[in-house]
């Protein structure tokens, strides 16, 4: 028997119980380099599978009650969700090719509101990136867009702030995929939510850090006033301390910095004057930012701020 010995079925109406409402309502992404391990497609056996079985992808099992995924994220990366304006993205599949050498190129459009710097940087992020996407259809179907062998790429983008007051602004983004067939995936709710959780296992452990500000006006001269900063960096396991600065002040005034060198036990006090001008304030925000060298060859920012009240 070939391998397209499928058990033939009707295509009636299509119309049921199920939602029949046209569009998509959810996209989760990531870059194809991010994956760990990969789903793979249900298995034919010839004569007793079903057409659809052809376009399913297994997305996990279920043990019990707890699901166990077929698809993983390398350690420190995660999914992420990309919103798309309801009624104005899709999904589509279009047949390409000469005849005996058919495909189906799979469109993914999306518009994201909002012309702000985190869209722009997206769209810079992912230009010429490989990626992975899960569309979710209004007929709560998961589609999985790219596979182990081909990502999907951004096809074209068009990102606008408008023109009249009321006019909409934001980016609308095509994704292309090229395949032999769609991919649908089996028990796509567990699958997406594990992939789309900010869990401790998918996040980076760079470190944290605590501290509390302190400051000492009784001298009547505020040019003895002082603050006091003590804390404590509890390193990560996916950073190496690189250095670590504070600074206290106010946008009016103006801010004063200084750097900050933990000890063995990684505790750190810092003691200098409080004012930056000899003008004082009610209020002073202090932060403490520590940078730290990730295991990629990047550089993080770690930022800790309180409001410090003075009487």
């Amino acid at each position: 028997m070939g391998k397209c010995d499928f058990t033939i079925q009707d295509l009636e109406s299509g119309l049921d119980c199920s939602s029949m409402m046209s569009g998509i309502k959810k996209v989760v992404f990531m870059r194809k380099e991010d994956v760990a391990t990969w789903p793979t497609h249900k298995t034919i056996v010839p004569g007793t599978s079903l057409m659809e079985d052809n376009v399913t992808v297994v997305g996990g099992t279920m043990n019990g009650t707890t699901f166990i995924p077929a698809m993983t994220m390398k350690s420190g990366k995660r999914a992420f969700v990309l919103f798309s304006k309801e009624d104005a993205g899709s999904l589509v599949y279009e047949g390409q090719g000469e005849k005996y050498s058919r495909s189906q190129k799979a469109t993914l459009t999306v518009y994201n509101p909002g012309f702000k710097k985190a869209l722009l940087g997206f769209i810079a992020a992912v230009q010429n990136a490989s990626m992975i996407m899960f569309v979710k259809t209004n007929q709560d179907e998961w589609h999985m867009i790219g596979d182990k062998d081909r990502g999907a790429v951004m096809e074209s983008n068009n990102a606008t702030s408008g023109q009249a007051t009321g006019d909409a602004n934001g980016a609308e983004m095509t994704f292309t995929w090229d395949t032999v067939r769609p991919q649908i995936v089996e028990l796509g709710d567990e699958l997406a939510d594990f992939l789309s959780t900010d869990s401790s296992q998918s996040q980076p452990d760079y470190g944290t850090i605590t501290f509390e500000a302190e400051a000492d006006t009784t001298d009547a001269d505020s040019s003895n006033h002082t603050i006091t900063i003590a804390g404590e960096f509890t390193p990560g396991d996916d950073g190496t301390l690189l250095n670590m600065v504070a600074k206290w002040g106010t946008q009016a005034l103006g801010y004063k910095t200084a750097s900050v060198v933990p000890d063995q036990n990684n505790e750190f006090t810092v003691t200098d004057d409080l004012w930056a001008s000899a003008t004082t304030a009610t209020t002073v925000y202090v932060t403490v930012t520590t940078y730290v060298a990730d295991n990629n060859g990047g550089i993080q920012a770690l930022e800790s701020t309180q409001t410090l009240n003075i009487n």
